[in-house]
């Protein structure tokens, strides 16, 4: 619960601290009988301080958690904040994990020696499609950070040249931040052309989200639907590149079935014997290929459902939608798997058919709830968007379902929490 600690709960925190220490030991004891698995103290005591972190998160931030998920539930510009905390902290966490943080002088020195930092781009290895495809990807993960805050704080980032290029610094010194504590990570990789990669970012975020605000989410779903005949054939030319066709020739294809036989097929196998950055890495990267099937599913979409929405009885297209969207990333990525049989220094990863369907579905419902939250009436002035005057205790407690919307009042009005006449509301929502 979220309400006030009790005297007694003090006495079972050493009791949660104790469970969660065993079974991290228990953990690391099985993995002993795991040939490919190493056991380490530095994982155990890793797990030790989440397990504290994870404590210390109930005792201090239940509350701020809280206010967020009832935020969330409110819907409106509320929801866009909540939102906006959420996405903040995952973007965070994302680009510092694994956290393996250098912790003493023979670390830091070999990181000195190796070529995972530089000044402007580093030598990794990788090829140079590969390393625009990456850098490309920051400017992608960053973006809705700006789109987000943009939406929640008007006056933040307006579309004026002093605004952007406050914004822009914002940006620049988030990037150096990040690009700095990456350094003293074992397996982070610093660089100066990141630190301009993700301002850049930001500020086009910010861009779009006041674009949002002024035209609606109308105006994005067209520009979409007029490249998407364009991009497709080299957006799958780009895919079958990232997953290596065009790298080296090809074994004959009367091979295919003797190939694909020696694939596993159990889900997040070659994860397994994957490092963690590794395997968190191909996770991401596989989720960001396939994000604009959601995308081009939405637009093609929207209008049918608004056309449903109008009429009597219609039954909620969504849920069709997000079967569509799933079959249509899940088959994609069986496609660009396949191709990997006949390549010599590739393996398919079936495990990516998953992982494609769920992140095309994460990006057609985001762009659902984008285009819900617009239209949704703001209860409250975006200078305090967190129900601070909320008595969450109370509402806890009374057994109310946060989300229960009778009584209130669902006219459409400008998500900043403006008070205008119904004209002007109805005239800044219409697409």
């Amino acid at each position: 619960g979220a309400g006030r600690i009790k005297t007694s709960h003090y006495f079972v925190l050493p009791v949660v601290l104790a469970l969660m220490l065993a079974i991290a030991t228990a953990v690391e004891f099985t993995q002993i009988f795991f040939a490919p698995r190493t056991v380490s103290i530095n994982d155990l005591i890793a797990e030790s301080l989440g397990s504290l972190g994870g404590i210390a998160l109930w005792v201090f931030g239940r509350h701020r958690l809280l206010h967020l998920w009832l935020s969330f539930r409110q819907g409106g510009h509320q929801s866009i904040v909540a939102v906006l905390g959420a996405y903040g902290l995952f973007y965070l966490a994302q680009s510092l994990f694994p956290f393996d943080v250098v912790v003493s002088l023979d670390e830091l020195k070999w990181k000195l020696s190796s070529d995972k930092y530089a000044l402007f781009i580093a030598g990794d290895g990788a090829s140079l499609f590969r390393a625009l495809a990456r850098l490309l990807g920051e400017v992608a993960a960053i973006m809705p950070l700006g789109v987000l805050a943009a939406l929640a704080y008007p006056r933040w980032g307006q579309s004026d040249k002093g605004s952007l290029r406050r914004v822009f610094i914002i940006g620049a010194g988030l990037g150096g931040c990040l690009e700095f504590a990456q350094f003293f990570m074992a397996s982070g990789v610093s660089q100066g052309l990141s630190v301009l990669m993700r301002a850049g970012g930001l500020t086009l975020g910010v861009l779009l989200g006041q674009g949002l605000r002024r035209w609606g989410i109308g105006f994005l779903a067209r520009f979409i639907r007029q490249l998407r005949p364009l991009l497709f054939v080299p957006y799958v030319l780009a895919l079958a590149a990232l997953a290596g066709w065009f790298n080296e020739a090809w074994y004959p294809l009367s091979l295919f079935t003797a190939s694909l036989a020696e694939v596993r097929v159990m889900p997040f196998y070659y994860h397994y014997y994957s490092t963690e950055p590794e395997a968190m890495a191909s996770l991401l990267a596989n989720m960001a290929m396939y994000m604009p099937v959601g995308l081009a599913v939405w637009v093609g979409r929207l209008p049918r459902a608004k056309r449903a929405s109008r009429s009597a009885g219609a039954v909620n297209p969504r849920r069709g939608a997000v079967r569509v969207t799933a079959v249509a990333a899940a088959g994609l990525a069986l496609f660009i798997e396949l191709g990997k049989v006949l390549a010599p220094s590739k393996h398919p990863d079936f495990t990516n058919v998953l992982i494609g369907a769920v992140a095309a579905m994460l990006s057609y419902l985001f762009m659902r709830w984008l285009e819900g939250a617009l239209a949704e009436k703001a209860d409250v002035s975006s200078s305090n968007p967190i129900l601070a005057d909320v008595d969450y205790e109370g509402v806890v407690g009374s057994g109310v379902d946060p989300g229960d919307d009778s009584g209130v009042d669902s006219s459409v009005a400008p998500i900043s929490g403006d008070t205008v006449s119904n004209d002007r509301v109805t005239a800044r929502v219409a697409p």
